[in-house]
């Protein structure tokens, strides 16, 4: 049985201590497609998981769990799973969660712009929640996360459909 709160990879509990976030605000690199106001995520894992970050939108928070090992929700770790669900729901629309998807090599910095490679929304539906389907490619990983700042509401309206 494994114990609650040991870190069982240390390897793979550092390198989701090192993320670069730049990427995000590279004007140089990617033009106008930034976040605005230079915004970079947050990293919060001293609430959650080594490697979950947060993109704040105004009041609209996207937290965002890396994984190495899947894109669906359903089968994250139980409390990694019920954590999200809680938050989702606590937050009543203004707090989703994304489980993103990368295999970036252990021994290399994980890149929170271009190492994505699929990932999952999880988000409110009165009185509950619920997840979209995988969204495939990195390019339509970074559509996301900025569309996110262009619309968070809307954005997760048309991701139900």
């Amino acid at each position: 049985m494994k114990k609650r709160g040991k870190i069982y990879d240390l390897v793979a509990y550092a390198q989701g201590k090192l993320v670069d976030c730049s990427g995000w605000a590279d004007r140089e690199k990617y033009g106008q497609d930034v976040l605005p106001r230079k915004i970079t995520p947050s990293d919060i894992d001293v609430v959650f998981n080594p490697g979950t970050f947060m993109f704040d939108n105004a009041g609209h928070v996207l937290l965002a769990e890396l994984s190495t090992q899947t894109n669906i929700w359903s089968k994250t770790s139980y409390g990694q799973y019920l954590s999200a669900q809680s938050l989702v729901k606590a937050g009543q629309g203004k707090i989703a969660s994304v489980l993103a998807y990368h295999q970036t090599p252990k021994e290399q910095l994980i890149d929170l712009r271009e190492s994505v490679e699929s990932f999952s929304l999880m988000y409110f539906v009165s009185p509950t929640y619920a997840c979209t389907d995988v969204h495939k490619g990195n390019e339509r990983w970074q559509k996301f996360v900025l569309a996110w700042f262009d619309d968070a509401a809307h954005l997760v309206d048309s991701m139900r459909r």
